[in-house]
């Protein structure tokens, strides 16, 4: 998205892009910025604070204490010629502080852990001033547990207010196209920002196994500026598996010797969209496995490297 905003000059003398102006796209990966524009409408978002350096961050760590979640204030960071990914961290000491800051730089947001708090996405698009579809779903487990990406979710109804809420955030922030914004649900059933995701998002496959197809609606939008009357709204109760994310918690689970939590996320389920097997396209369930092959195979050769490297009797 940034490369392609950046370049968009030269890239629209080849197609439509309809990608927004590059200000609105900088401060929809602002996760600073978003907790402001949420405040401003309605939604909470956990208790947290920006920490610009290190005198701050010791002081956010002291008044939140261990464990809490840091997070880069954008999740694309440089790294010297290239920009990485990072996510969300749950950090528990200050050698795992450490090792992050190192990783994302500054400035870092410092929020509070919400223990068992539901974790919930608001997917859609958003264009022409108005929602022209909506999918709501629950996240049921994730990858990394504490901190990571949905494993398991489930589509539910809409609720009004929350629908209201979200339109009105994307509105402030300028977005147009496909998004995901992450939140908690708190223990009083308000709900609270976690995340924006401005872009074709992970859990895609949910929304057009229930019957909202976000893609065909932007594109149709982009060529024509025209949409269906009313918003096109997922229907409830349809599933979602992201296959190697659950083969990791299902491993957990036996490993903790939890097996009754083991046998329900291997009991098969109807309406369940995958992230990438497909019946009629196995190609990329083939093609990530290999992915995950060849990437298993360089930590292992990376690990036997440093092995290698270590001074005898170390």
């Amino acid at each position: 998205m940034l490369a392609a905003s950046a370049g968009r000059e030269r890239l629209e003398r080849l197609t439509h892009l309809g990608i927004p102006p590059g200000e609105v796209v900088e401060q929809s990966l602002d996760k600073g910025a978003l907790m402001e524009v949420a405040a401003a409408n309605g939604i909470a978002s956990p208790k947290g604070t920006v920490s610009r350096d290190w005198t701050e961050l010791d002081a956010a760590a002291r008044n939140f204490g261990f464990p809490f979640v840091l997070k880069p204030q954008r999740s694309l960071v440089s790294t010297g010629d290239a920009l990485r990914h990072f996510g969300a961290v749950l950090v528990r000491d200050e050698l795992e502080l450490e090792k992050r800051i190192g990783q994302f730089g500054f400035p870092v947001i410092v929020q509070h852990t919400e223990r068992g708090a539901p974790v919930y996405s608001f997917g859609g698009v958003y264009a022409g001033g108005r929602l022209l579809a909506c999918v709501f779903a629950r996240y049921f487990r994730t990858w990394p547990p504490e901190a990571g990406s949905a494993s398991y979710a489930e589509t539910r109804s809409l609720d009004p207010a929350l629908t209201e809420q979200v339109a009105s955030l994307i509105r402030e922030i300028g977005w147009e196209g496909i998004f995901e914004l992450e939140l908690l649900q708190l223990e009083d059933g308000r709900f609270a920002v976690i995340d924006l995701n401005p872009r074709v998002y992970g859990s895609l496959s949910l929304a057009l196994k229930a019957g909202a197809n976000l893609p065909a609606i932007w594109c149709d939008w982009v060529r024509t500026g025209e949409s269906a009357s009313g918003v096109v709204i997922a229907r409830p109760d349809v599933r979602y598996r992201f296959e190697d994310a659950e083969l990791r918690n299902f491993v957990s689970m036996v490993t903790q010797a939890r097996l009754g939590e083991a046998l329900g996320i291997a009991r098969p389920r109807r309406e369940v969209a995958h992230a990438y097997f497909s019946w009629g396209d196995p190609g990329p369930l083939v093609a990530h496995a290999i992915e995950l092959v060849k990437h298993a195979r360089e930590q292992w050769a990376a690990s036997r490297r440093s092995a290698a490297a270590k001074p005898a009797g170390a």
